[in-house]
């Protein structure tokens, strides 16, 4: 299909504007890559069925983004579809205490939320930057808890944009994973499961956990969290500074002296930058250690 007549359809299923040769580094918690073909930004779980029943009957390449925490995007761009889901982001907190959000929420939002109306629960991924639907496809975790510790159900499309529904036991996690990485489908909904708790206590521990991430983290400069997942019984951030890696730079991406599991965006870095350091630091554990590190960011486009 020629990109003329993709934007038209796009156009007829979706009701805010079809972004052409978007940059996503405008997308992207690290500031970098390339343009996509097209970004859309559904309204609704019943726009983005739509939308991606047309694309996989039409054989479109697409990818779903939340709030791009977590993603290296290639210099040359996406050849295809990006969907944001950050407009799909209602919250619903009922009487009887059921949590239900949107994919496209933010944690903090959610866990704000969760603060006003006295449940407990989230305070510890309260400084995730990302959104429900990207925390809960790779278990992303903090302080020792994942987000499947608090998940109830979740809910997805799949290909044929029909809504399926899972118990969190039934969505595979593992760290950093879950079934949603390895199957076609994608996260709309989910609910949590959190429980009363006195509202003082929660605001003191959501304070103490964004203090805890400010005083560790590099959060002055654009980043994507941790680049690697931790190896079994030791964090790669120890590995990677022992291994002397903290520090390096290439062009404006450096190994944040702050926290060595970061690799920051310091001004115009550019994939092929951050991409040159992931390397490093792999061959340079690896000589050290014979530790491989596994990426906990996902690279995408070309």
């Amino acid at each position: 299909m020629d990109k003329a007549k993709l934007k038209e359809e796009l156009t007829k299923r979706i009701s805010s504007p079809v972004l052409e040769n978007e940059p996503l580094a405008q997308h992207t918690t690290w500031k970098i890559g390339g343009p996509a073909d097209f970004l859309i930004e559904p309204q609704s779980i019943e726009e983005l069925s739509l939308v991606i029943r047309f694309l996989t009957e039409n054989a479109v390449n697409f990818r779903v983004i939340g709030n791009g925490s977590n993603i290296l995007v290639l210099d040359r761009g996406f050849r295809g579809v990006i969907i944001k889901t950050k407009k799909i982001n209602k919250v619903e907190i009922t009487a009887g205490g059921q949590v239900f959000a949107e994919a496209g929420v933010l944690l903090p939002a959610l866990a704000a939320r969760a603060l006003k109306v006295g449940l407990s629960g989230l305070e510890e991924l309260c400084a995730i930057p990302g959104s429900v639907g990207g925390a809960i496809r790779q278990n992303a975790g903090a302080h020792g808890k994942e987000i499947k510790d608090v998940l109830k159900r979740v809910w997805t499309i799949n290909e044929r944009g029909e809504l399926k529904e899972f118990f969190a036991n039934e969505c595979g996690f593992k760290y950093r994973s879950s079934r949603f990485k390895e199957e076609k489908q994608w996260i709309v909904k989910a609910e949590f499961s959190l429980n009363p708790g006195d509202k003082k206590e929660i605001l003191k521990k959501i304070r103490e956990f964004r203090e805890k991430r400010l005083a560790s983290q590099p959060l002055e400069f654009p980043n994507a969290g941790s680049v690697f997942k931790n190896p079994e019984g030791i964090p790669a951030w120890k590995l990677i500074k022992e291994a002397g890696a903290q520090g390096l730079k290439k062009g404006g991406a450096m190994v944040s002296e702050k926290h060595a599991n970061f690799i920051i965006n310091t001004g115009g870095a550019s994939a092929a930058d951050v991409i040159y350091l992931i390397n490093k630091i792999q061959e340079l554990v690896w000589k050290k250690f014979s530790v491989k590190l596994l990426l906990e960011v996902e690279v995408l486009g070309e």
